[in-house]
């Protein structure tokens, strides 16, 4: 059984690839970019960036829906705003044709949607003027969670530090893992950033939480973990590759215990966040949000019910 049909930096690449092989649509484009445009491109240009992805567990089996939206931006250099967003919207008219005359991107999903575009002020650069404009497209999948996922029966009530601990451990028993390595993660830390920084490096903190009390003697808690990645931002196909690679592999290292040794009565991922912010000290960066979602007990009567202490492993 496989366990995916593709990654969100498998579908950049094919799209890239598919763009250029359809030139004849947009034969004005000049420079075609996976992740963000070098400082000085020739325009008309195009850069392919993921934005989310999000997924659906509708079926069985280990096998589920995946949606992944990314960003397809054009910038044109003119001497007018008039000609600049026209060469924009024809441009993106183009690349709307390429989109559904390939809706498995060459097999790399079964549809894609071209979602919406945006054109944002032109930009002022002496007597020039840059017109930007984005596309964005939803390539819809299907994937499967490791085939060597395991669960454990016993279940015991997990304090909120006790989990992130759990999480924690999860990494370091995989991260020399052939199928899903984690070496170039230089640093993986818990609840906040070293105040010296070597990247790539990873966050792991606990976000918002919901409590039911509908059942009588037990709580259930609804736990959002946050795993945040960092990456140097840089105009080169392995800075952005080195993003989405880190993503992909905590992604289904956390899929293979959903119940994280008994601390969570299920886990899932549920949405992955591609940005690029600045920071003032640490620079430009790809900043990536891994969302997880744990189930947990509380109040369980005691014969049902074992504790575990707030141990660390960080």
């Amino acid at each position: 059984m496989p366990e995916s049909i593709s990654t969100m930096k498998d579908l950049i690449i094919k799209v890239q690839k598919v763009l250029v092989d359809n030139k004849a649509n947009i034969p004005s484009i000049k420079t075609f970019k996976r992740g963000v445009l070098p400082p000085t491109p020739v325009f008309p240009a195009v850069s392919i960036l993921p934005t989310q992805e999000s997924y659906v567990y509708q079926y069985s089996g280990g096998k589920y829906k995946v949606n992944r939206e990314m960003e397809i931006q054009i910038v044109t250099k003119t001497l007018k705003k008039r000609d600049g967003r026209d060469q924009i919207q024809d441009l993106l008219d183009g690349i709307r044709t390429i989109i559904i005359a390939n809706p498995t991107m060459e097999d790399e999903c079964y549809d894609v949607y071209f979602e919406s575009y945006d054109l944002e002020d032109p930009i002022m650069r002496g007597k020039e003027i840059l017109s930007i404009g984005s596309a964005k497209i939803n390539c819809i999948g299907i994937e499967y969670k490791p085939s060597r996922r395991s669960r454990t029966q016993k279940l015991y009530q997990a304090s909120s530090t006790h989990l992130l601990s759990k999480i924690y451990d999860l990494f370091f028993n995989y991260k020399e893992d052939p199928d899903y390595p984690l070496r170039q993660l230089k640093s993986f830390n818990v609840q906040q950033m070293p105040p010296q920084v070597i990247f790539p490096s990873a966050v792991l903190s606990e976000g918002s939480a919901e409590r039911n009390r509908d059942l009588v003697g037990i709580d259930l808690l609804n736990k959002q973990i946050n795993i945040e990645v960092f990456t140097k931002l840089l105009d080169k196909d392995f800075a952005l590759y080195s993003n989405l690679d880190i993503c992909e592999n905590i992604k289904r290292i956390l899929q293979m215990d959903s119940t994280l040794g008994g601390a969570a009565l299920d886990s899932e991922v549920t949405q992955i966040y591609y940005r690029r912010s600045k920071d003032d000290i640490l620079g430009l960066l790809y900043n990536s949000i891994i969302t997880f979602n744990c189930s947990t007990l509380e109040h369980l009567i005691e014969e049902e019910l074992t504790n575990e202490d707030d141990s660390k492993s960080w």
